[in-house]
């Protein structure tokens, strides 16, 4: 909210709104100063002034990657089940409880580094590209003050693209309905997630809860 004080023989405006950085101008007549501060109220409501760079330390990775899941990913077709699969891992690693103004992309590319030796080089790319696009829609679409996205200057790990099927219309609808009459009910998702993340048969049985 504004305020206009007395101060000496002029009269200061100060506006504040939560997560934006405090305004203040100082005028000498009062009029003045409370035109001013009616506009800077307007633009503080339009988020014209921007948000204060605090902000970042009360937020975790794990916080964006939550509020990517349930506003973005949740609105995409076929994809969402896998992805949300994705984030829902993600926010479990040690990076998801590091505050935003802490973050470095060195926490990415050791990541990445680690996961490699776990998992195939196209389930890595595919896992940083989704931490990208949170951190892009994060600062483009939720106005949050990034100074950068961290995962812009992390290198992807290169796919190996000597063999490379895709399923043709209608197969994998095929699929899921062959999957439907099996009394393993767990082989529909893990087709699911072999078909979106391009893992393999032994990286998927390698999988632990405690990386879910």
């Amino acid at each position: 909210m504004a305020s206009i004080r007395r101060k000496g023989v002029k009269w200061q405006a100060i506006v504040r709104r939560k997560g934006i950085p405090t305004q203040s101008r100082t005028f000498n007549r009062r009029g003045d100063a409370a035109e001013w501060a009616r506009q800077a109220e307007l633009k503080a409501d339009r988020r014209d002034l921007g948000q204060d760079p605090r902000v970042l330390d009360t937020l975790t990775v794990g916080t964006l990657l939550e509020r990517y899941r349930d506003e973005v990913v949740s609105r995409k077709r076929g994809a969402a089940e896998i992805e949300t699969y994705i984030i829902n891992a993600l926010r479990r690693r040690s990076f998801a409880e590091i505050p935003l103004g802490n973050l470095d992309p060195s926490v990415f590319a050791k990541y990445r580094d680690a996961r490699l030796d776990d998992v195939s080089p196209t389930t890595v790319s595919r896992e940083l590209a989704l931490l990208q696009h949170a951190f892009k829609i994060a600062a483009d679409e939720w106005q949050l003050p990034l100074p950068r996205n961290p995962l812009a200057s992390v290198k992807k790990p290169g796919v190996n693209r000597g063999r490379e099927r895709r399923l043709r219309e209608g197969e994998l609808d095929r699929l899921r309905e062959a999957c439907r009459v099996c009394r393993n009910p767990l082989i529909e998702p893990l087709i699911l997630l072999a078909v979106e993340t391009g893992m393999r048969q032994g990286e998927m049985l390698r999988i632990r809860w405690t990386d879910l």
